[in-house]
């Protein structure tokens, strides 16, 4: 945004940015040995590291940190280090998963607000409606480059895999939202979207009033959207067990 012309209309950059999309490919990396649980120590270690960066922490926190580093460390040479034998493509399907899962919940929604607190920076009257921005593609497990492992049924049970990964970072958002969402219509007006939402959740609402005293729109639909994200990932879970493997939406390019 800092280097959009100073008179360049607000309708001109919110067309450009309604079809902005970046999409990120990932490839397998044969040559890439190290196991999951590896992968995932150096993650937590790395959080930890990270420990203090937006504050000074307090005496028991920092002794925390050493702790929870010093464990690390040793679960990192107390554990082999690559696996005896060589990658599957279902492990590298998983290597791949293990990484984007997580940083693709953590910076698209990041990477929405932050685009539209600057546009509203720098245009105040304007209203910004983004497309996709971000949307992660993957050739590991679907592409057909002459290698003989990679058969439909593989191509089956990666997307399966994919979509496990999406519905359950979907899953643990709305569950999270459902408990932060504490705001009852005894103390907040509602929106009429939110009204007519609610409407066809009367036993919900009535549910949430009898235990709370306080009936809680948002809570009660955000729960509502977590019944149906359970049922789909179960539906979900079902198919893979047929296929005969584990699940996102990552789409498959070819």
């Amino acid at each position: 945004m800092a280097r959009v012309p100073d008179d360049l209309p607000a309708e001109d950059v919110q067309a450009f940015l309604v079809k902005l999309c970046v999409t990120p490919t990932f490839t397998a990396h044969p040559t890439e040995s190290r196991r999951r649980t590896v992968l995932d120590i150096l993650a937590r270690l790395g959080e930890v590291v990270r420990m203090g960066d937006e504050r000074p922490l307090t005496r028991e926190e920092r002794e925390s940190r050493e702790s929870r580093i010093l464990e690390a460390i040793t679960l990192l040479w107390q554990t082999e280090e690559v696996r005896p034998r060589r990658p599957t493509v279902l492990d590298e399907v998983q290597t791949v998963l293990t990484i984007v899962g997580p940083s693709i919940f953590a910076v698209a929604p990041a990477l929405h607000r932050e685009l539209t607190r600057v546009f509203k920076q720098r245009y105040p009257n304007g209203r910004l409606r983004l497309g996709k921005v971000v949307e992660v593609h993957s050739w590991v497990g679907g592409d057909r480059d002459g290698n003989p492992n990679v058969t439909p049924d593989i191509t089956r049970q990666t997307i399966a895999r994919h979509r496990a990964v999406a519905l359950t970072g979907y899953q643990r958002r709305v569950d999270q939202l459902a408990q932060d969402l504490s705001v009852a219509s005894t103390r907040a007006l509602i929106t009429h979207e939110l009204a007519n939402l609610t409407s066809g959740r009367c036993e919900r609402v009535a549910r949430d009033r009898r235990r709370t005293g306080a009936p809680r729109p948002n809570r009660a639909v955000s729960s509502e959207a977590g019944v149906h994200l359970g049922a789909i990932a179960a539906h979900a879970g079902c198919c893979l067990g047929c296929a005969g493997g584990a699940a996102g939406h990552v789409r498959q390019r070819r």
